[in-house]
């Protein structure tokens, strides 16, 4: 087993680093994410201000947002941020000894965070609400992540949600955590209509591309 005091420490750490990063992801704020990649560094030295103008679209609500998918959001975040209540609550009076569990929660936790990242990359009309970017000559992503599943920026939110219970030793933190997971699920389906029905392109990429989440499974 891992020293319990170290990995107190390391969890209460990760509630806190965690917390931020996921309003992060909420808002699309992507400055820290992005500055770990070199091509960021090397667009600002040549000059290319294209990542941050990306930033700044990410950060506000476009023009076109489905109604629908503001209710989402209005409902999913207190689900989201409930996973974090609760966990930091019970790891007030719970004494458990982190081992194994842990390092599953962060190896999850690094496998979501990564396809976040793939995905955000790769993707340049990922933002945070649902609509189509006419504006911006909206269309079909098919490389990296988006090779394999429709939707792979859910798949690493869906893997975060999961991974936080483990990470901060948190047995209650599974209910809102798998909540989160359900409600991400809806919005992939009602997104995955919304493209279906108005992207250009969108119906055939699904023929290629025939799951949203999960190989094999849906």
């Amino acid at each position: 087993l891992m020293d319990f005091g170290l990995c107190k420490q390391l969890s209460d750490g990760f509630g806190l680093g965690l917390f931020e990063l996921m309003f992060s992801l909420m808002t699309f704020n992507e400055s820290a994410m992005v500055r770990a990649f070199t091509e960021l560094g090397f667009r600002s030295k040549t000059g290319d201000t294209g990542t941050f103008v990306l930033i700044a679209r990410r950060i506000g609500f476009g023009k076109g947002t489905k109604p629908w998918d503001l209710v989402w959001v209005v409902l999913w975040a207190p689900v989201m941020i409930a996973v974090y209540v609760v966990a930091v609550i019970e790891l007030g009076w719970v004494s458990v000894t982190p081992g194994a569990a842990w390092l599953l929660g962060l190896a999850i936790f690094v496998s979501g965070w990564a396809l976040l990242i793939w995905s955000s990359v790769v993707n340049p009309f990922l933002e945070k609400t649902v609509r189509i970017q006419t504006e911006h000559g909206h269309r079909v992503i098919e490389t990296g992540p988006y090779a394999y599943v429709r939707h792979p920026f859910y798949v690493g939110l869906a893997l975060w949600m999961l991974s936080t219970p483990l990470l901060l030793i948190s047995t209650w933190a599974f209910i809102p955590a798998v909540l989160a997971v359900v409600g991400l699920m809806i919005r992939t389906a009602l997104e995955d209509r919304t493209l279906h029905r108005e992207l250009p392109g969108y119906a055939d990429y699904t023929v290629r591309i025939r799951f949203r989440l999960i190989p094999g499974v849906w």
